[in-house]
């Protein structure tokens, strides 16, 4: 059964909470974790007491964990297909190698997947592709994108 939170709403009905959503930087870094202590102080709590759900980074995967959790993300990836279904003819993935698994990029290719790869695009450019304060595509991004997309179109005419 469900319960609210009634403290958490309180909390972010607060003036501060209002505040943060109105200023970009204090938004994100909220969401990255950066003002966590001012959080835990707006709750009444202790600034300095360790979370365990913190904001976690350099995750240091061994091969085998690698490997499970690409089968289960291709398994989740058939079984979209397999609901949805697929056009290979009609439909090409868009992706940057960079963040995107071997395992999932060989099972594109094992299995007549067509996609588009910006990542060489992107390495190659001199200025940033993504937002400051985010990693959504800036107006140069976008410009890559739709270069990379044009050239496959034009290759596979």
């Amino acid at each position: 059964v469900y319960e609210p939170n009634y403290d958490r709403v309180k909390m972010l009905r607060s003036t501060l909470f209002k505040i943060r959503d109105h200023i970009k930087l204090l938004s994100y870094g909220s969401k990255i974790g950066i003002l966590e202590p001012l959080k835990k102080l707006a709750q009444e709590g202790n600034a300095f007491d360790d979370t365990e759900k913190g904001y976690k980074t350099n995750e240091v995967i061994d091969v085998d964990e690698q490997r499970k959790r690409d089968e289960k993300r291709i398994a989740n990836f058939k079984s979209l297909v397999d609901l949805y279904g697929f056009d290979k003819d009609k439909t090409t993935i868009l992706l940057d190698a960079r963040k995107t698994s071997a395992a999932f990029i060989n099972y594109c290719l094992a299995n007549g997947i067509h996609f588009i790869d910006f990542s060489d695009r992107f390495k190659k450019s001199n200025k940033p592709t993504t937002l400051i304060y985010d990693h959504h595509w800036n107006a140069h991004g976008r410009e890559l994108i739709a270069e990379e997309i044009a050239s496959y179109l034009n290759k596979n005419r």
